[in-house]
């Protein structure tokens, strides 16, 4: 919820961007926990391949900030 808080407060700074794609990793990690234990759910895969989707668009948002402005923190910073 924070990583939400922060692109609402400073959407165009790639750091607040980044910090979702952490908590992504975190929700593919649990979702492989997961599917492991219930190989058979799909709901649980099918929520796998939406985070996995999520976290490339995040990933390509994150590194074209990084292109547009040069660096990780706000101009302010």
């Amino acid at each position: 919820m924070l990583a939400g808080v922060n692109l609402l407060a400073a959407p165009a700074v790639s750091t607040n961007v980044w910090n979702r794609v952490a908590g992504d990793a975190m929700d593919i990690g649990a979702l492989g926990l997961a599917a492991r234990a219930h190989p058979r759910n799909r709901a649980v895969w099918g929520s796998l391949l939406f985070v996995i989707a999520a976290t490339a668009l995040d990933v390509i948002t994150a590194r074209g900030l990084d292109r547009e402005t040069g660096k990780l923190l706000p101009v302010g910073a």
